[in-house]
């Protein structure tokens, strides 16, 4: 089983009831394709397949890893670990590039035409791929030559494809690999979609919330056509083909950290624990599309995060340096402008990351560097939005739990940014600058800085807006 994702939000906390919503997703499984060249003597004419074959595979995932093997051998003729469908579909890499390799197909002329040495390659050599899903597509006449049946690994889908004007040989074909397709390249099954659909496998796994609080209420799954939660016991089975499942629970008092949904897998009966301890938050905007039918009372926990990025290593050094520009210009009162290559770059990433963003006035940026490992996250404040960030001990943040509260808000009445630590008073923050929030925040015992960027309208005419567009639903 790939390891799953594991998201919360605290939705209510008060007297009668406490709501937590969890979301549980377990990665697609990364595709591989193994193309295999029929190099041998009996079969010459496959550069016709060759050349036209990435146009079959247009609708597999572009990021599925790409192996290229001739038969009879065991190493693959490409770089595996960075070669994709997409280079193939881009042409970027060409199979007649190996077929016009003369030392190569001097070799493989009389090296014969096994399949077996690609197999044990695939089911062994490259040992990433045993547990991941690997389409094969051999271009041959089926003339195979190895001494019996192979046994192919489970994850594999096998098909060959017989040059045009080639009568194929399907009795040494079925001799090797059995019942797996061999088909004419003129044949229209290969038109229908025969090689070129990917299916992401189904799963069955069991569900189950494990927690010590006795208070408990109920648990909801979430319906996604209807928008509705359906009431369960605590075990349910999640095919995990239909995507990731949401679940509702309400309980009298808050549920522990050491809250778990245990998930056992029908085929490998292993079972994962999944912490709230190690949940992240569940971003806003998707809490709200995932609540909408749901009454929400007195919620705690308000942001927009649109940035979350950790770094290692060189990435460290360079986030560091994003991280101390901010924190000079803060310390200086100096607003943002795309004079600053770092900061644009900044606003580059945010982009990237979020497409939907729109209408953002301002932001508010938390950094914790180490030389190790650093982290930057970025939230957006929106004038509209009333607060625009509330971050209490009780409902976390994407930092972690905050010793203090947190909040700011716009006052439409005065024009102005407001923020307020803990239950001290609101103190105004620069209209036209940028500057420090709070210079040590802890959260989860990790000090972490706080800056404001001040307004983002300098930024607008960088990217073909107008400043008029902070109050508005468009982009950056």
């Amino acid at each position: 089983m790939i390891q799953p994702t594991i998201q919360y939000r605290l939705l209510t906390d008060n007297e009668s009831e406490c709501r937590t919503l969890i979301k549980i997703d377990i990665p697609r499984p990364k595709l591989n394709v193994a193309i295999i060249l029929d190099m041998s003597d009996s079969c010459l004419h496959i550069r016709d397949v060759a050349r036209r074959l990435p146009s079959l595979l247009t609708k597999l995932p572009r990021d599925s890893s790409l192996l290229v093997y001739r038969l009879s051998a065991f190493a693959p003729l490409n770089n595996f670990q960075t070669d994709t469908v997409g280079h193939l579909i881009d042409g970027s890499i060409t199979l007649t590039s190996w077929l016009d390799d003369r030392s190569l197909v001097e070799v493989a002329s009389w090296s014969g035409s096994m399949l077996r040495p690609v197999m044990e390659s695939i089911s062994a050599g490259c040992s990433k791929l045993t547990s991941e899903p690997v389409r094969a597509i051999v271009i041959t006449d089926g003339e195979l030559l190895d001494r019996g049946k192979l046994e192919l690994p489970g994850n594999l889908k096998l098909t060959g494809i017989c040059p045009a004007g080639i009568s194929p040989d399907f009795r040494n074909w079925r001799r090797v690999v059995g019942d797996f397709p061999l088909y004419c390249w003129d044949d229209r099954s290969l038109d229908r979609g025969t090689i070129g659909n990917y299916e992401i496998p189904k799963q069955q796994i069991r569900v189950h919330i494990e927690t010590s609080n006795e208070d408990l209420l109920s648990v909801g799954l979430l319906d996604p056509p209807t928008g509705t939660f359906e009431s369960f016991p605590e075990s349910l089975t999640w095919d995990t083909s239909l995507g990731p499942i949401t679940l509702l629970l309400v309980s009298r008092a808050s549920l522990s950290q050491a809250t778990s949904i245990a998930l056992t897998s029908s085929n490998e009966k292993k079972v994962i624990r999944l912490s709230l301890a190690d949940a992240n938050l569940i971003d806003l905007s998707d809490c709200k599309s995932l609540t909408h039918a749901i009454a929400l009372k007195n919620a705690e926990g308000i942001e927009e995060c649109i940035l979350d990025i950790t770094a290692n290593g060189a990435d460290a050094i360079e986030l560091n340096r994003i991280a101390a520009e901010i924190e000079s210009l803060a310390k200086s009162r100096i607003p943002w402008t795309p004079q600053s290559e770092l900061l644009s770059r900044l606003i580059a990433m945010i982009q990237k990351q979020r497409s939907d963003v729109g209408g953002i006035d301002a932001v508010v940026c938390f950094t914790r560097c180490r030389d190790d490992c650093s982290r930057l996250v970025v939230c957006a404040l929106r004038k509209k939005n009333a607060p625009s960030l509330i971050w209490s001990q009780e409902s976390g943040s994407p930092c972690g739990h905050p010793i203090q509260n947190i909040k700011i808000r716009f006052d439409r009445m005065e024009g102005r940014w407001l923020a307020a630590l803990e239950l001290g008073k609101e103190f105004e923050l620069d209209p036209s600058a940028s500057q420090i929030l709070a210079e040590s925040i802890e959260f989860d015992k990790d000090k972490w800085n706080g800056y404001y960027s001040g307004p983002l309208a300098p930024f607008y005419a960088n990217f073909g807006l107008d400043e008029e567009c902070g109050d508005c639903e468009s982009g950056f």
